[in-house]
């Protein structure tokens, strides 16, 4: 009975517990959010604007499921993985990705702005 009791308490416990970054999904989105926001710093301001966009997508991917520490020590793993890679490919790899995602929201925001349920700025 106690066993079963802490198996019990165990699987309520473990979708709590925050995931560590070590997933293949985790792992493109840290690497993206370095390969994007290296582009934030850039002199072209439209090209910093995309950066700066493209990190906080990434990190929108990652947080709240990771934590902060967690996001931090999987990025320097990332950031090891990326001597090895063309940074051009992996950000094309992220924008498609970006692209695929603004094409959802534009075919969301289509219909329910057919549907009228939208809101106003006013």
């Amino acid at each position: 009975m106690k066993h079963r009791l802490h198996a019990i308490v165990l699987a309520l416990l473990l979708p709590a517990m925050p995931a560590m970054a070590q997933s293949k999904d985790d792992m493109t989105a840290l690497r993206c959010i370095l390969v994007t926001g290296s582009l934030a710093d850039s002199a072209d301001r439209e090209l910093a604007r995309n950066g700066a966009i493209g990190s906080l997508f990434w990190l929108g991917r990652l947080e709240p499921r990771l934590t902060e520490k967690q996001i931090e020590t999987g990025g320097a793993k990332a950031a090891e993985q990326l001597r090895d890679v063309d940074i051009n490919a992996e950000l094309q790899t992220c924008g498609a990705e970006m692209a695929r995602q603004g094409e959802i929201v534009e075919r969301v925001g289509k219909a329910l702005q057919e549907k009228g349920l939208t809101p106003k700025i006013r």
